[in-house]
């Protein structure tokens, strides 16, 4: 994302998911009028990494700070040794209901950037392939 203009100009603005998907975003069943490549504050051209996005968006849907460090199953899954452990922790835990529902929530976010990061890398190479082509 830091190299790929062709990145930038999919994933900035409100264009994953939600009302925008209709007028040529993306869809999602777990984001609503996301942007992926969002700036750092401290330089403009450099993004955000994307599950550093996840974490602060789990954070935003329940009201609830998810600190660096922190054991986040609850709110923001952000690496997949978090997403083994979460999925465990329900199929052998006692878990209340609710907690369960963030759970599967934070999975299907994690699950879905996942997947959506493998698409940005095949779309990258592409935006590659496609300037090495121009010249």
């Amino acid at each position: 994302m830091k190299r790929s203009a062709l990145l930038k100009g999919l994933y900035s603005g409100r264009v994953y998911g939600g009302s925008a998907a209709v007028s040529g975003g993306m869809v999602s069943k777990n984001f609503k009028d996301f942007a992926w490549w969002v700036a750092e504050a401290s330089d403009a051209s450099v993004p955000v990494e994307p599950y550093e996005l996840l974490r602060r968006y789990g954070a935003d849907l329940l009201g609830e700070e998810v600190r660096a460090g922190e054991d986040p199953d609850e709110l923001a899954i952000t690496e997949g040794g978090a997403a083994a452990t979460a999925y465990a922790r329900l199929q052998v835990e006692g878990v209340d209901a609710v907690t369960r529902l963030r759970i599967r929530e934070a999975l299907l976010r994690y699950c879905e950037l996942d997947t959506l990061a493998m698409v940005m890398i095949l779309q990258g190479w592409v935006g590659v392939l496609e300037q090495l082509g121009s010249q």
